[in-house]
């Protein structure tokens, strides 16, 4: 079987996926990711980021929809609906606020094809999809990929304030580089 062919395999069977807060416009640079996030769960930028240009659902199936939200006044950052797509045939979507950038995207949710039309979990009913999860990981501008598994909230928002200033693996402290996962790397990382 060829390599495309277990990826998108792998990608139809998903029932979790990839979100990602990216630092630029049209998911370029580097990013946050909520890794293995089940449909419905909020992936949130709390702490040290203001939000993010842009958002992603990786490997997905087909016709994943993928919502952008804004914080709402009562601290829900999944509350106000800014964006919502499809990625149609693709197992990557994204969502940007450009070109006009009037705004951040404070969380991120995607569900799979038909769920939108069950009551279960929707992608306005907050009180049935109550799940948030922060980043487990992050990709620095050079595409060098960290675990935040384990790490504390302060030295999240450290890693964030990273991210968004646009740093490379050269600029981070020591004790943050020994973070790295080893063999994860993002090939094309848009600048």
């Amino acid at each position: 079987m060829r390599p495309t062919n277990i990826l998108l395999a792998i990608a139809a069977s998903a029932s979790a996926a990839d979100l990602r807060h990216y630092e630029n416009y049209n998911c370029g640079g580097g990013f946050a990711a909520c890794t293995n996030v089940g449909a419905g769960a909020c992936c949130i930028m709390p702490n040290g980021w203001d939000g993010s240009a842009s958002v992603a659902v990786v490997y997905t199936n087909p016709s994943t929809q993928l919502f952008g939200y804004q914080r709402t006044r009562n601290g829900d950052y999944c509350g106000s609906i800014q964006f919502q797509r499809s990625t149609g045939e693709w197992s990557f979507g994204c969502l940007s606020y450009e070109p006009l950038g009037a705004g951040r995207f404070a969380g991120t949710r995607w569900f799979p094809p038909g769920l939108l039309k069950r009551e279960a979990c929707s992608a306005t009913a907050t009180e049935k999809c109550t799940e948030a999860v922060t980043p487990d990981q992050v990709a620095l501008k050079d595409g060098r990929v960290f675990g935040l598994g384990g790490v504390d909230e302060k030295t999240k928002a450290e890693w964030y304030r990273f991210l968004a200033n646009g740093s490379t693996t050269a600029d981070l402290p020591e004790s943050f580089a020994k973070l790295e996962m080893e063999g994860e790397k993002v090939d094309s990382i848009l600048g």
